[in-house]
């Protein structure tokens, strides 16, 4: 099995990209052989704080992240799950 760390631009871009490279369906769904755990923006740091007054806002990633997981009927015997935000 493989896993992938993906950073796009949108949403939209990794789902044009995911489709065209088989990953999804014309649907939507999760093609076998696939494992795809959208985990979207990520904080890069959690924002700074002094008495319930916002000193340094949260920083965000811009880009929209994505982890996915490539296995196959070889694999499964070595198949480990792959959980929301992993």
């Amino acid at each position: 099995m493989i896993d992938l760390f993906f950073r796009c631009f949108t949403r939209e871009r990794w789902i044009a990209v995911a489709t065209s490279r088989g990953i999804y369906d014309a649907k939507g769904n999760v093609n076998p052989g696939f494992a795809v755990d959208e985990v979207g923006n990520v904080m890069l740091t959690p924002p700074v704080m002094k008495d319930d007054v916002v000193v340094t806002p949260a920083v965000m990633d811009t880009w929209f992240c994505v982890n996915l997981r490539i296995y196959g009927p070889k694999h499964d015997d070595d198949m480990d799950d792959l959980y929301q935000g992993e």
